[in-house]
């Protein structure tokens, strides 16, 4: 069989993608496709979690109580016997496996952490295709906020501003992706997100593409997502409400009470406060233009990209 592994970095349609999957998950099985279920039913979130390094800490494991070493061996082994158990039910018709997650974007990021996810996929395939969209940092960062302060995050935009360099491995697409071609051996389709380069302007038709030309206009494309962005009040007030109600202590415990009481009063200020907000200057988005103009450069150069991301 072959893998058809999407790295979801964030911002660039992800959550779209993943609901198109599950929501033609019938019609893709009957096509030869399976759209893997086990690890999460639309974002395959448990494989980047078996992936990471076991020291490392992550709000995934947190947020369950899994805190041990032992717990996490514990996670490692449950995770495994679902996969194989959906692995070795998969009918004879199916050819190929698609697996999707964003977090093969953020936690999957060293060269270990993919060499772990190469030897649990290389029992079952004879070859890889991996996908990944990518929009430029910029625009990514200031998106990315509001997202943030959904999430419970408590850092000011100048704070979250400041991770945006090109050490950072999240925003150097470039070394990331060199990562994976090097462990996986494989070409890696690499297309911006930008609707002008995707086929029929459309990231639907561009993402089926990669499955099989003939399913293009063949599948459900009519997906119901709300995932507004917060307006710059409603970033000011989030921001406040996370510093208040934090979701984790010093010694990284979950206060659920908290966390719960935040989930309801960030609903409110979601439905109140959505919009777009303005938070990066012309200057600062040229200081960042500028910085990562030659760590982009190279990303293109290296994986074929038609145009350097803008």
């Amino acid at each position: 069989m072959k893998a058809i592994i999407h790295i979801g970095t964030e911002k660039t349609g992800t959550t779209s993608i993943q609901e198109f999957l599950y929501k033609n998950r019938t019609s893709l099985n009957e096509n030869g496709f399976h759209f893997i279920q086990s690890p999460g039913k639309k974002n395959n979130r448990k494989i980047p979690a078996y992936c990471i390094d076991i020291e490392k800490e992550d709000e995934y494991f947190q947020l369950q109580g899994i805190k041990s070493k032992k717990q996490r061996l514990a996670f490692n082994e449950a995770f495994l016997n679902d996969f194989k158990l959906e692995m070795n039910s998969l009918p004879s018709s199916v050819h190929t496996v698609i697996f999707s997650s964003e977090h093969f974007h953020s936690r999957v990021t060293s060269v270990n952490e993919i060499k772990v996810l190469r030897n649990l996929l290389k029992c079952y395939f004879e070859s890889f295709e991996i996908v990944c969209y990518v929009r430029h940092q910029s625009l990514v960062c200031e998106s990315l906020y509001s997202t943030a302060i959904k999430f419970g995050h408590p850092y000011s935009f100048p704070e979250f501003l400041s991770l945006c360099e090109v050490n950072n491995i999240y925003y150097n697409y470039c070394e990331m992706l060199l990562n994976w071609r090097q462990i996986f051996n494989e070409d890696i389709t690499v297309r911006p997100f930008n609707k002008v380069e995707l086929l029929n302007n459309n990231l639907l038709d561009d993402f089926t593409s990669f499955l099989s030309k003939e399913l293009i206009g063949k599948l459900n494309t009519n997906l119901n997502l709300k995932n507004e962005s917060l307006n710059n009040t409603g970033l000011s007030l989030g921001l406040s409400l996370n510093k208040y109600l934090p979701t984790f202590s010093a010694k990284g415990d979950v206060y659920f009470v908290r966390y719960q009481i935040r989930k309801v009063m960030m609903f409110m200020i979601k439905i109140i406060f959505k919009g777009k907000s303005r938070l990066m200057s012309e200057n600062q988005k040229s200081k960042i233009h500028a910085a990562f103009k030659k760590c982009n450069k190279e990303l293109q150069q290296n994986f074929n990209m038609k145009n350097e991301l803008e």
